[in-house]
């Protein structure tokens, strides 16, 4: 009488080959300890006793590494993939104090954090100077900036081709009562007057990320493996976006979700969205036009979250029922 072989001696008595999921590519037998069934790969931690600690990113980068296998790939290069935090206050604590200002500021309501993404076509020193007069005239008061703190020879060969320049910057809102309304309408200015990208601007959250895999994105970001930059939460997503080609834009999370999936009705979403005022960009990704509406009822209409989320994704019937 044999023992029963178990499933992995069964799969090399037969040679199937089975491949890592870390690897940018779909592996023909799902590993036994995996039941497949979702879409792009998702990442979240929240610390329970509410302590930051660094310990979160790094879990994020290396959960979303091991994912790999439900994100795409473009010639080889991870189609890109993003992170979530909390803004790395001790960081800029350091910034703020080398520009000669009082490093408590960060932990003033008013502190908040800009990431923008400038194309190379544009003349960075010119975008720079009208963006710093278009804060200024929005009540923004800069305290610190930081220009290409990335590694860009951690890029492929097609993401290195369009390779922003990633410029932060960092101050405090004249009203700290109406920041969230104020840094919106900034980051709605910056884009449509200058065309520039603005991945986050807030006083509370700011995003990494970058056109390809979560190996790249932690070799590429310092910031990332820097012990000083201590998180409560982190969420990550490994999946540009659907319906589009990739690239550094339309890499997820935006900047208040990952929209894991796309709209079956695209152009009615926009069209839906100007009539409620929502500054629809041209060019983006359905999920682009997704976070932005939310962002636009969470922000200027003081909806919640959930409210903003109800309105825009109604309920699934027969799911409530099911339930």
């Amino acid at each position: 009488m044999h023992a029963p072989q178990s499933g992995s001696d069964r799969d090399r008595a037969v040679g199937v080959q089975r491949y890592s999921p870390e690897l940018p590519w779909r592996p023909r037998v799902s590993p036994p300890s995996v039941e497949d069934k979702d879409a792009c790969a998702i990442y979240a931690s929240v610390r329970r006793d509410g302590t930051p600690s660094h310990e979160p990113i790094e879990r994020a980068i290396a959960s979303l590494q091991k994912m790999l296998h439900r994100a795409g790939n473009v010639d080889g290069e991870g189609d890109g993939c993003g992170l979530l935090v909390d803004i790395p206050r001790k960081i800029w604590a350091e910034a703020v104090r080398a520009g000669g200002h009082d490093p408590s500021l960060t932990l003033d309501p008013a502190f908040a954090v800009a990431h923008v993404f400038v194309e190379r076509s544009q003349e960075l020193a010119q975008v720079q100077h009208d963006a710093r007069e278009l804060l200024g005239r929005g009540g923004f008061r800069i305290l610190a900036e930081r220009i290409g703190e990335v590694d860009s020879q951690a890029l492929g060969p097609t993401a290195r081709e369009e390779e922003p320049h990633f410029w932060q910057i960092a101050g405090l809102v004249a009203d700290a009562q109406r920041r969230d309304r104020v840094l919106f309408d900034l980051l709605i200015a910056l884009e449509g007057e200058l065309g520039v990208h603005v991945p986050s601007f807030s006083a509370t959250t700011c995003i990494y990320k970058v056109m390809g895999a979560p190996a790249v994105l932690g070799a590429y970001y310092p910031d990332l493996h820097d012990e000083r930059f201590e998180v409560i939460a982190c969420f990550g997503h490994n999946r540009y976006s659907t319906n589009t080609w990739p690239s550094f834009k339309r890499v997820q999370p935006f900047s208040v979700l990952g929209h894991n999936g796309e709209i079956n009705t695209i152009e009615q979403l926009r069209q839906e969205a100007t009539m409620l005022g929502v500054p629809i960009e041209p060019g983006c990704s359905d999920s682009q036009d997704l976070n932005r509406t939310i962002d636009t009822l969470i922000r200027r209409e003081d909806l919640s979250l959930a409210e903003a989320m109800e309105m825009v994704l109604p309920p699934i019937v027969n799911e409530i029922r099911a339930l």
